[in-house]
């Protein structure tokens, strides 16, 4: 998915400005050495149209972080749903109960483990280890710094849109079907872990994804003892926000 983002974005920088102008006969030859060239720069600089593409998500074009999310739902959440159907599996379907009481034990919930994340992540300061987390994320949070604009898209589509789609997955959808087939405890384990490992990337720590497989965990157990999703997606959504809300405040401390 961040292979076709990075592709389209890539694409629309090369494009000349008088690329509308121009007739059918005249964009086809320009069109096809673009992805031509492009191709070439999968293949011996992926790494470089990645950070130059997470550089523009971050500073210049912040709806991309909203587009990421879109190409997230549709790689899993669609397949995951029509699987469900095809064998008739349980799944939540978003119908839990939606109130201040939900949203509300939901940000508790999400409030205390970021403190708890955090006074983990300070002890291993004080010790003299600071986890590596992957490139966007560094970038992410530099660019953050007193940027309001960055942080309300942040916001939006890594605190709430992000929240949203990542809990009907591993909540709603992997560990639900866990559940309905008297498994819970074991569907909380496995779908943690595997929320930890899809956390996971080359350039980082691998203390992330343990921390990151501790936290589906958490929002797994609160969504088991509630039996609401929207706890669950609003203690998802309160974590990330407050991430972020500190990058705007310390970017330049924490990073």
């Amino acid at each position: 998915m961040l292979t076709i983002s990075v592709s389209f974005v890539t694409l629309q920088d090369k494009l000349p400005e008088n690329f509308e102008d121009m007739s059918q006969a005249e964009r086809e030859p320009l069109q096809q050495e673009m992805i031509k060239d492009l191709g070439k720069q999968l293949e011996t600089n992926r790494d470089g149209l990645t950070k130059k593409y997470f550089e523009q998500a971050t500073s210049k074009s912040p709806g991309l972080l909203f587009w990421n999310n879109i190409l997230w739902a549709i790689a899993f959440l669609l397949p995951a749903y029509f699987i469900l159907k095809k064998i008739d599996a349980k799944y939540n379907d978003l119908s839990d109960e939606l109130g201040f009481g939900s949203i509300g034990t939901g940000i508790i919930a999400g409030f205390s483990l970021f403190c708890l994340v955090g006074s983990v992540s300070l002890l291993m300061l004080l010790i003299g280890y600071k986890p590596k987390g992957n490139d966007f994320e560094a970038m992410l949070f530099k660019n953050l710094k007193d940027n309001t604009y960055l942080l309300a898209w942040s916001i939006y589509s890594i605190g709430i849109v992000t929240g949203i789609i990542e809990e009907w997955f591993f909540r709603g959808f992997l560990l639900t079907h866990y559940v309905k087939n008297g498994y819970g405890r074991v569907g909380l384990v496995i779908t943690s872990v595997i929320f930890g490992a899809l956390h996971n990337s080359p350039e980082g720590s691998p203390v992330v994804p343990i921390i990151l497989t501790g936290v589906g965990f958490y929002f797994g157990y609160f969504y088991l003892r509630t039996g609401n999703i929207w706890v669950s997606i609003s203690a998802h959504a309160t974590f990330n926000s407050l991430g972020l809300i500190l990058a705007y405040f310390f970017g330049d401390k924490i990073t």
